[in-house]
């Protein structure tokens, strides 16, 4: 499931008990939240659901958030996230990477799915 965590993680719930979290492994910070944090830009955003917000430890709080329980292809992705996060490893395509070379302003990005 997850490769050896060399750096600390944090998952941060919100909206849920930790008993609808997703199951994370040893050594993941669990922390809980009664509100998201004001960093979400847009007005249309779902806020009264759960979420869940990962984060390396060394961080204020977290930078990839999912709106809903990771299920299916999201459950795959929560935890190549976790394991990236754990293993300070970087996700990004070449050509991602390359076009944001030179940004230093912060970028919000909501991506959106729907149950196939």
């Amino acid at each position: 499931m997850h490769q050896e965590l060399m750096w600390p993680v944090t998952l941060t719930v919100v909206n849920a008990d930790l008993q609808n979290a997703p199951n994370v492994p040893s050594g993941v910070e669990v922390r809980t939240s009664t509100k998201l944090p004001d960093t979400f830009p847009w007005d249309w955003y779902p806020r009264n659901i759960p979420h869940f917000g990962l984060a390396g430890a060394e961080q204020e709080a977290p930078r990839i958030w999912f709106a809903g329980l990771p299920e299916a292809q999201e459950r795959g992705a929560f935890e190549t996230l976790i394991t990236a996060i754990g293993r300070r490893q970087r996700l990004l395509s070449s050509v991602t990477e390359a076009a944001m070379e030179g940004m230093n302003w912060p970028l919000a990005v909501a991506v959106l799915t729907t149950p196939a």
